[in-house]
């Protein structure tokens, strides 16, 4: 079961990867926005509320 799983992630992650990463993530800023992003959530476990308010402020000071 753990196999089947993976490769649906996988699938899912393949997916999303041209459309949402290639476009959304062009400069090292953005790069920097994401993985905190994903360290705040998995890390640290952050609240998504917490996280996003996080980002937007950090994506509003950067622009």
């Amino acid at each position: 079961m753990r196999g089947a799983n993976a490769s649906v992630v996988g699938i899912q992650a393949a997916a999303l990867y041209d459309p949402v990463w290639i476009s959304a993530v062009g400069l090292t800023w953005d790069f920097a926005v994401a993985v905190t992003g994903f360290v705040l959530l998995t890390v640290w476990k952050a609240p998504p509320f917490t996280d996003s308010s996080c980002l937007r402020w950090a994506v509003g000071w950067s622009h």
